[in-house]
């Protein structure tokens, strides 16, 4: 709806033509609205303008003026409908400008929350671009209009034949919705092209409103007559509720909504949140469903309608589709009783606080942090450099498990792991270069809380499948359960801050080895320039707030704090002051010499670098925690936080007391500091001493929300009573590592570690420049957890016993190791 802004300036403008004797559409054209259209549509980017020099001025116009936070939207639309001209629209642009510098009634007027030089700012735009196109609107007429217009009047003869005699009975039908009788007058409806809007929008001009519909969608393409038919229903509705001042449903459902939740006990925050979204969508979702509601009922169609084809209810919320569900309920009962649709609200407002008031599955929030030590977390005092407020703050507020392990030491295998609750190696993924990623026979997480009715949105990096992982291919999100993807498939040194076409031109032959792809928008990718952290928890925030009424499984897979540590924005090293690092430049050195400099044995000084990655990542974990806060979701949302394996030390991770590093098997290799929160369920503080596997979070997940899985579906098992401090955890425990090349046991508090492939091993080590222990190694981690005496020659009954155990574990798992890895 356009406020009073526009209303002062189509009072000038002609009046429409004279009104039928009943309410009735009036299908219109207009050249200069026209003309006015296809420069916002192009300014909006969703076409490119036409070769008019006048056009391409006015789009750089507007351009400019949404980069300096002048928003035109549709103001202003309704003046270019009603004028003859682009000149006197611009003449009464200026006419605006100057009473609004000189109006007194500043800040703002009422119905209109601009500032006086907000007003000024906006009319100068308009005038501008007006005149602008009004230099060769004479061309646009000649060139371009008359094949436009000709579209257009077919159109317009094609609905008035489309709605035939029952234009009347929808227009009642409609009105019988509002409770209101026939105002007795047009409702004009403007045909473009197309316009910056899924469909189309109502203006509200002094002189009555004015609804335009586009012929054709966001992409371009012409719209069925069917759905047009629809879209000018929907915004017949709203002209409606301007000619007879009822804005959707009657006043007084909101308030009773809001009276029959105030008598309901919902004392868990997503339920109040729920709640108020509903009150906010009702006449938003009423709009969308009457719509249907007249499209089925008067013209037969059978069609699932606009709202929900192009994803209006997706974006709107649950509450929305439920809402505009129960409405169209509410209207089979009412006509069937032969009453008014405005009648017997009170029913229609019983479901909705049923439907608000039932029992919702919890939320999942799971963030995955990249290579962080064991030991770099300030809350632990292990290291004096650390400072991580936000992520102490989530330990304090849940419970913690210093015993928590991935399932392998690098990103690729352990990530696979993590998704399905399987080991990896069931899939013949033991390292790099080995083995089928995420296969399509893999059942994940996401997949499974689909058919619990979740929403699931997967944000950052996918490590997953190969370098062409993309859309069709088994390891990209979209194809393992996941409605929502944003983020890289590249690989696992994906690029902080450059993820273009244009990057990958820059660093030409070093593109491949800097990961800087585009980015993926659900199955497109895009030119994206930013900060991974801040922008993948911003897409995570997104996700949350487009469904604040079903339950969601948001994943956000951090890149941080994985090397190369020093791909900083400008301002953060700035802060820091430190200076910027070139990345690898593959014209002026090799990148196995180059790559060997960039670690903490030649340049120590990198980890300033690598807790600046820290800060910021618990900074944005800290928004995305505050942010699910601030919606009511806190207690009906488990928040998990893990590593994908242990803290990578050449690349300045801290294990503190564990031995090793990411990338072999001694336990800073595996150990990952991983705690939960889920007020209510998990107790405040508490420490978790049993042993933990990443392997547990799905089937943990999938108990405490009730999702049913079948037999052998988890090589994990449930630790939710165990995490409760309800069950004693299991002190035999055991749990197994395998790489190809190298592989352990852990039993209880014994861990067996044995080097297979000593080539493999030595090969590793030197790349990645970590310590490497061959042989046969045997622990008993209680009491040596730093892994500093070995057993094995005192203890060969173990060092069998545990053999055996791998031995049949390999061949349980149904994959034996194959060459290559």
């Amino acid at each position: 709806m356009l406020t009073a802004l526009v209303l002062s300036l189509a009072a000038q403008t002609a009046a429409p033509a004279p009104a039928e004797p009943a309410t009735q559409f009036e299908f219109r054209t207009s050249a200069t609205l026209e003309y006015w259209m296809l420069a916002r549509t192009a300014a909006a980017g969703q076409s490119a303008p036409l070769r008019i020099e006048g056009m391409r001025h006015a789009v750089e116009i507007m351009r400019t003026a949404e980069e300096d936070g002048i928003a035109l939207g549709a103001m202003g639309d309704a003046v270019f409908a009603q004028v003859a001209s682009m000149e006197e629209a611009a003449d009464l642009f200026a006419e605006a400008g100057e009473r609004a510098a000189q109006d007194p009634l500043d800040p703002t007027r009422p119905g209109l929350e601009l500032s006086r030089e907000q007003r000024v700012a906006r009319f100068s735009v308009f005038e501008e671009a007006a005149r602008a196109l009004a230099s060769t609107e004479a061309s646009f007429r000649s060139i371009h209009w008359l094949a436009r217009q000709e579209r257009q009047e077919k159109f317009a003869a094609t609905l008035e034949a489309w709605y035939g005699e029952k234009q009347s009975a929808a227009i009642a039908f409609l009105l019988d919705g509002l409770g209101e009788p026939d105002p007795q007058r047009a409702i004009p409806i403007y045909l473009v092209t197309s316009m910056p809007s899924p469909g189309g929008w109502t203006v509200r001009t002094r002189s009555g409103p004015n609804c335009m519909v586009s012929l054709a969608d966001h992409k371009g393409d012409l719209r069925t007559v069917a759905e047009l038919a629809e879209i000018v229903v929907h915004e017949a509705l709203h002209a409606l509720e301007e000619m007879t001042g009822e804005p959707g449903f009657d006043a007084d459902t909101p308030n009773l909504l809001r009276r029959r939740l105030a008598t309901r006990d919902l004392p868990v925050a997503s339920k109040r949140a729920a709640a108020s979204a509903a009150i906010r969508q009702l006449p938003h979702a009423w709009i969308f469903a009457h719509t249907q509601a007249t499209m089925r009922h008067v013209f037969g169609s059978d069609a699932p309608g606009y709202a929900r084809t192009n994803g209006i209810y997706a974006r709107m919320g649950e509450t929305a589709e439920f809402l505009a569900d129960a409405w169209r309920q509410h209207v089979a009962t009412q006509l069937a009783a032969g009453e008014s649709l405005a009648q017997g609200n009170e029913v229609f407002v019983e479901k909705v606080v049923e439907y608000l008031d039932r029992d919702r599955r919890p939320n999942i929030l799971l963030i995955l942090a990249d290579d962080q030590g064991w030991a770099d977390f300030s809350y632990l005092g292990l290291k004096d450099d650390v400072a991580t407020p936000n992520l102490d703050r989530l330990a304090a507020q849940g419970v913690t498990m210093p015993q928590a392990y991935a399932s392998s030491p690098i990103c690729n295998p352990s990530r696979v792991g993590l998704i399905t609750g399987r080991y990896q190696q069931r899939w013949n993924n033991y390292y790099y270069g080995g083995g089928l990623g995420l296969p399509a026979e893999a059942v994940t997480l996401a997949e499974r809380l689909k058919t619990a009715g979740y929403a699931t949105g997967y944000f950052g990096k996918v490590h997953t499948g190969g370098p062409d992982n993309g859309p069709g291919k088994p390891g990209f999100p979209m194809e393992q359960g996941f409605d929502r993807f944003f983020g890289t498939t590249c690989g696992g040194r994906v690029h902080y801050l450059h993820h273009s076409r244009a990057a990958q031109a820059e660093y030409g032959k070093a593109a491949a080895q800097m990961e800087v792809e585009p980015m993926w928008d659900d199955d497109e990718q895009i030119e994206w320039e930013g900060f991974t952290t801040v922008d993948w928890t911003d897409q995570a925030i997104d996700f949350i707030d487009r469904h604040p009424d079903r339950p969601w499984f948001t994943f956000i897979n951090h890149n941080a704090v994985h090397n190369f540590a020093w791909q900083l924005p400008a301002e953060e090293l700035e802060a820091r002051g430190l200076e910027f690092v070139p990345d690898w430049n593959a014209d002026e050195i090799g990148y196995r010499e180059w790559y060997a400099k960039m670690h903490r044995r030649d340049w120590p000084e990198g980890r300033a670098y690598y807790l600046a990655q820290l800060e910021c990542l618990d900074r944005e974990v800290g928004r995305l925690i505050d942010h699910v806060d601030a919606r009511g979701f806190a207690d009906n949302t488990l928040v998990i936080y893990t590593v994908d394996n242990g803290g990578c030390v050449p690349d300045w991770a801290d294990n503190g007391p564990l031995a090793g590093s990411k990338y072999h098997l001694l336990e800073g290799g595996t150990r990952v500091r991983s705690f939960v929160r889920m007020p209510g369920v998990f107790p405040e503080g508490r420490v978790h001493e049993g042993v933990f596997s990443c392997l547990d979070f799905a089937p943990t997940i999938c108990e405490l929300v009730g999702v049913a899985t079948e037999a052998g579906a988890f090589d994990g098992t449930s630790q939710l009573a165990e995490l409760k401090g309800d069950k004693r955890s299991d002190p035999n425990r055991t749990l197994h590592w395998d790489t190809g090349w190298q592989w352990s046991v852990r039993f209880g508090d014994w861990k067996l570690m044995v080097t297979e492939n000593e080539q493999r091993a030595q090969a590793s080590s030197n790349f990645e420049q970590v310590a490497v222990r061959l042989g046969t190694h045997l622990y008993h981690l209680d009491d040596d957890p730093g892994e500093t005496n070995n057993l094995a020659e005192t203890r060969p009954d173990l060092v069998a016993l545990l053999t055996s155990r791998h031995k049949a574990w390999r061949a349980s798992i149904g994959q034996p190791v194959k060459a290559g890895n």
